[in-house]
């Protein structure tokens, strides 16, 4: 089931598990998007632009969920500068 076939017109859940389980992957895939290395200063440039102003159909800044989906020790935030230069060793 899409996202957005778990709310209602007025954005009441739908279904609670479901929303739970939505939730569960989009952090996942956010980490995932973190972690992954690039290559090129354009693939910098790419992350950094996501990063910023969100997806198309979503414009909103996804910096906010570096501390949301982080263990609290800034874990996120060092995993995303490593991945912009992934050959330079540890940050």
């Amino acid at each position: 089931m899409a996202d957005e076939a778990m709310f209602d017109a007025d954005g009441n859940c739908l279904d609670a598990v479901a929303v739970l389980d939505t939730e569960a992957a989009e952090a996942k895939a956010f980490k995932s998007m973190v972690d992954a290395p690039c290559s090129s200063p354009a693939d910098v440039a790419a992350k950094v632009e996501y990063m910023l102003n969100g997806a198309i159909g979503n414009r909103s800044s996804l910096i906010d969920y570096l501390a949301e989906y982080s263990d609290g020790d800034g874990d996120l935030t060092r995993r995303l500068l490593r991945s912009f230069a992934p050959s330079a060793g540890a940050l």
